[in-house]
């Protein structure tokens, strides 16, 4: 099992389902984010899936905590 991976793939299933995170792809989040609460993409994959289904505050909750992870002046800061 490896996290990033997992987020890797469900960032392809996603993007091959018209950008739509929602199915395997989220499944395969949750799971990177089981093993690795901390990785930057599965968070930023979860605030997105949990944005597209409309629930904001769960969406702003992921981000919050990718932001504060993010290294500063990085990409994905």
């Amino acid at each position: 099992p490896d996290a990033q991976l997992l987020a890797d793939y469900a960032d392809v299933l996603a993007v091959a389902q018209g950008r739509s995170a929602a199915g395997e792809p989220t499944r395969l989040i949750e799971q990177a984010l089981q093993l690795d609460p901390d990785n930057l993409k599965a968070l930023a994959m979860a605030g997105h899936a949990a944005f597209d289904r409309g629930d904001f505050a769960v969406a702003a909750r992921h981000w919050d905590r990718a932001g504060a992870l993010a290294p500063a002046g990085g990409a994905f800061a």
